[in-house]
């Protein structure tokens, strides 16, 4: 029972998602990202080979930033403030 609350998100930890516009799918439950148009035409046509489930986006990075801090709100790429957090922690680890 405590394994799973261990593996939750904490609300001391900035958590980040790097999204790209590259298209991809997911097919019979595996991911394929940035899928170059002819490949995604071919899935697409071909609905017989399996799931397949189109994605508009992929994901570019993924990572978790813990702070000194509780976070108590959401934000996007324009607030100025998480993106110079966000610098300064990735640049420190580097």
């Amino acid at each position: 029972m405590i394994q799973p609350l261990n593996k939750g998100r904490r609300n001391n930890t900035l958590y980040v998602k790097l999204l790209g516009s590259d298209a991809g799918a997911v097919v019979n439950g595996e991911l394929l990202s940035s899928l170059p148009p002819s490949v995604l035409g071919v899935l697409e046509g071909d609905r017989n080979g399996g799931n397949f489930n189109p994605l508009h986006s992929a994901t570019l990075g993924e990572w978790e930033l813990p702070t000194e801090h509780a976070v108590s709100r959401l934000a996007d790429a324009d607030d100025h403030r998480l993106a110079e957090l966000m610098h300064d922690r990735l640049h420190d680890r580097c």
